[in-house]
């Protein structure tokens, strides 16, 4: 609070604006760096194998 205090009364809002910029960009460039480069959402789907059942008919099918 004291450094955003601080900025306010020097008045210098093309740096602060600046700082704030590459932060950001900093920011960004950190946590797309950490992500997976292959969605860990699909490695289910790489494993996962259907079965073959068949279910049978509806008219087929007995009632008691």
């Amino acid at each position: 609070m004291q450094m955003l205090n601080r900025w306010l009364t020097l008045n210098d809002q093309e740096k602060f604006t600046e700082r704030i910029f590459v932060t950001i960009r900093e920011m960004y460039t950190l946590v797309k760096n950490l992500l997976a480069d292959v969605p860990t959402s699909q490695d289910h789907h790489a494993t996962h194998f259907e079965l073959d059942a068949t279910p049978p008919r509806f008219d087929k099918i007995k009632v008691l």
